[in-house]
């Protein structure tokens, strides 16, 4: 695979630029997308990208199988980001942060998708994730369904996790 990279790193339309040029590029670029916002960054993404599929004229394909091992990283460091943990006589917020108040004890810990963590792991994605807000914000005092709080109010449909 690194003979492929190389190949291509140096058979490439952009081979004629000098070092240091697409060197200061790719600083200045990778500065910019750690200051900029997601939208801001993506855009940034898609430029690279017309510069390497376009400019420098690799095959897309092969582009998009070169960023499956950071897309490998990225997917499978969501869980981490997710799942939070805590000890059985954890903090008092731990419950507040709990997605839909879901939580499994386990040896002496509480695992529980956070809150906190969704919104980390969505700043990425296009729809954002946003934690419910108590049910007082909605609608008349809620009534218990299976266990959660939803609103009395039929107009408001929801239902909130304590």
């Amino acid at each position: 695979m690194s003979h492929r990279i190389d190949a291509l790193a140096h058979g490439n339309r952009l081979r004629l630029l000098p070092p240091l040029h697409k060197a200061c590029f790719a600083a200045t670029m990778l500065v910019l997308a750690l200051v900029a916002p997601v939208p801001v960054q993506v855009l940034i993404g898609l430029w690279l990208a017309l510069w390497v599929v376009g400019y420098a004229g690799i095959p897309a394909g092969t582009y998009l199988a070169m960023l499956l091992l950071p897309l490998g990283f990225a997917v499978s460091s969501l869980p981490a980001i997710v799942i939070s943990a805590a000890g059985q006589d954890g903090p008092a917020g731990m419950q507040a942060d709990a997605w839909r108040g879901l939580s499994l004890p386990a040896a002496g810990w509480t695992l529980y998708i956070s809150n906190h963590g969704l919104s980390q792991a969505s700043a990425c994605s296009p729809v954002r994730w946003r934690p419910p807000a108590p049910c007082s914000s909605c609608c008349s005092p809620p009534r218990s369904v299976n266990g959660s709080r939803c609103c009395a109010d039929s107009a408001c449909h929801r239902c909130c996790w304590s």
